[in-house]
């Protein structure tokens, strides 16, 4: 399999993930295993206290979401489950390895938002920290 996808490689994401939550009470993620994307933080995932989650599946459909700027894929799990995620690539090079019937893994935790206006800061997201893609589905 290959990496597309490793947040420790994406600072862009990590510096405004922290901006956000640094700089204001409404946006960001919830300090609960420390700094969004710090060392601290990075340590508790080694150390198991934040957990890894993976998922395996095969990628049924590439399209773009939100306002036809957002590229984003259907996958279908191992256990048979459908989600959709975004199209995470560290280059644009890597984004091109996305194809439908591929192998994919997804490595995520789970973190809580600070959402000002509802109890969605109640609710843990999956928070993408590696993808890998593999040969195609023999079916």
């Amino acid at each position: 399999m290959i990496t597309v996808y490793q947040l420790r490689r994406d600072k862009q994401r990590i510096e405004a993930g922290q901006k956000a939550t640094l700089t204001s009470w409404k946006f960001g993620i919830m300090r609960t295993h420390g700094l969004f994307g710090s060392d601290e933080w990075w340590q508790k995932i080694n150390s198991g206290r934040l957990h890894v989650y993976r998922l395996s599946g095969v990628i049924k459909q590439l399209y773009t979401g939100g306002m036809r700027d957002t590229p984003e894929f259907t996958m279908r799990s191992d256990t048979g489950e459908e989600s959709s995620w975004l199209r995470w690539a560290n280059s644009s090079e890597l984004n091109n390895f996305y194809t439908a019937g591929c192998r994919i893994e997804i490595d995520y935790v789970l973190q809580r938002h600070r959402f000002f206006s509802d109890l969605s800061c109640l609710k843990r997201h999956k928070v993408v920290i590696e993808i890998r893609l593999g040969s195609e589905e023999m079916t």
